[in-house]
């Protein structure tokens, strides 16, 4: 299974991950994190293809894509 991982705390809710996910499985979390930003988080796991388009654009490393038996 394909996916991604996000760090939280490296996010900075600037949504360029969010506009370039061609399923739309990306979302704003509603907590915040320590920097007091929205971070992202995966809507549907089962959307995710793994492209990493969302890792490519994160300015901040923040997504990792990884593989999952």
């Amino acid at each position: 299974m394909r996916g991604i991982d996000v760090r939280p705390d490296r996010c900075r809710a600037c949504g360029l991950c969010i506009a370039v996910c061609p399923r739309q499985a990306i979302e704003y979390d509603d907590t915040l994190n320590t920097d007091g930003y929205h971070p992202i988080r995966v809507r549907d796991a089962g959307l995710c293809s793994g492209c990493a388009l969302c890792a490519l654009m994160c300015p901040h490393v923040a997504i990792t894509k990884v593989y999952r038996p």
